[in-house]
């Protein structure tokens, strides 16, 4: 039975955590989508990842769909749950924190939104990406999930009726606080992976169990505190060619793609026109050459690079020419994903794709639905953010990696090259 069961609202994010164990010897998995639950299957499994995929549901369905999973895990005997959240402050988090919390009957909750090592800080309640508030970058432009506050319990405040208390660093530091508090979701300042060990130990020594919240940060102090034995590690191989799959349009991940563009990899742009075709004409017609083009590529074992805009002012021309079609502009990004993960899956009936990146939660979990894709066994964290899955795709054993769209240096790409097995 599952020591532990996480539940993380994107595909990238259910890796992100995961992978805090894995890299530990603790055996996880990752369920893609929550319909996929057999908890009873995971034999070796000290802990399972659940994608509930509900980052751009109704606060209603949101938290519909995370007391369907919690109720049924609490059911099955599982002792421990964690609601992984976004370091961003992205998707539903109040309604996913309270249900969390209804399901598992507990009457309060510790919440330890900080991510030291991403640069992502709480201060006074406040989350800062760097030295800005978060409702100054760009994810409060996101697209789907756009960031309104920056301060914690407004927004949890926006989705649930429970009560939210700030602990700040100095009571933290001096270990003056209690953190067992009825009613009360509280909510953890930090700078510090020190500050992230100091709640954990607060934790264990105010036995405090059950259920928690955070991010893939604190996920890893799960391990002490809930004395999990640790193992060592294998590395992975990974095999050339390598296919990306490029989603997401954050700017980070796009200067990624610019800069493999030019280091190594080959371009199989998918352009409005051919994602957007005329209804007269025949998609599959219309994509077919550029199919042929990407099992070329990837037949002579160069590595290749499929993605739709390079820039966010190119990004523009693909809403726009959605429109022209009829797509909505809340339409459009589930429209381009689905017929990206459509090329993909062409192409891999076409040729063998050892290595399969993708980049982006929502473009991950759309292409391995796509590909009939269930569950994968996490392997490695390669930095942060980017993690090594197995999984068995069309038959075939597939090394997956998933990218948060946020996270990873411009040369990301360059750089995992170096990754590959002779």
């Amino acid at each position: 039975m599952p020591r532990i069961l996480i539940l993380a609202d994107d595909l990238t994010g259910a890796s992100d955590a995961g992978a805090q164990f894995a890299k530990h010897g603790i055996p996880t998995h990752v369920l893609t989508h929550w319909e996929f639950m057999s908890l009873g299957h995971e034999d070796d499994t000290g802990v399972v990842v659940i994608n509930t995929e509900s980052r751009h549901m109704t606060p209603d369905d949101a938290f519909s769909t995370v007391t369907k999973i919690a109720k049924a895990a609490k059911a099955f005997g599982i002792k421990t749950i964690y609601k992984k959240t976004d370091s961003t402050l992205r998707g539903n988090i109040g309604s996913e924190i309270e249900a969390v919390m209804k399901a598992w009957g507990s009457v309060f909750l510790v919440y330890v939104p900080a991510f030291p090592d991403a640069h992502r800080f709480i201060r006074g309640g406040v989350l800062y990406v760097e030295d800005r508030r978060v409702t100054e970058t760009s994810f409060a432009d996101d697209i789907l999930s756009p960031v309104r506050h920056s301060y914690l319990p407004d927004v949890i405040g926006d989705q649930s009726k429970v009560p939210c208390q700030v602990i700040n660093l100095s009571r933290l530091r001096q270990n003056a606080v209690d953190l067992r508090q009825p009613g009360y979701i509280s909510i953890i300042d930090g700078e510090t992976n020190a500050d992230l060990r100091q709640t954990a130990t607060i934790l264990r020594n105010q036995e405090v169990t059950g259920c928690f919240a955070g991010t893939a940060a604190f996920a890893e102090h799960l391990i002490e505190l809930l004395e999990l034995p640790s193992v060592p590690v294998s590395e992975p191989e990974i095999h050339s060619p390598v296919m990306v799959v490029s989603g997401s349009v954050n700017p980070v991940s796009l200067a990624q793609l610019r800069h493999g563009l030019i280091h190594g990899y080959v371009s199989s742009q998918l352009t409005p026109e051919l994602l957007f075709p005329n209804p007269n004409r025949s998609t599959d017609s219309s994509l077919q050459p550029e199919i042929q083009h990407a099992c070329d590529v990837l037949t002579r074992g160069q590595h290749l690079i499929v993605h739709t805009a390079r820039t966010e002012v190119e990004a523009q021309t693909y809403f726009r020419f959605a429109e022209r079609r009829g797509i909505t502009l809340q339409q459009t990004p589930q429209h381009l994903m689905k017929s990206v993960a459509q090329f993909v899956r062409e192409v891999m009936q076409g040729t063998h794709v050892p290595t399969l990146i993708i980049f982006g939660g929502e473009t991950a979990y759309t292409t391995l639905r796509v590909l009939g894709c269930q569950r994968a066994r996490v392997q490695k964290e390669i930095s942060i953010g980017a993690n090594v899955l197995e999984a068995n795709v069309l038959n075939r054993p597939l090394r997956l990696i998933t990218k948060s769209g946020g996270f990873g240096p411009r040369s990301f790409l360059e750089d995992f090259l170096t990754c590959l097995s002779v």
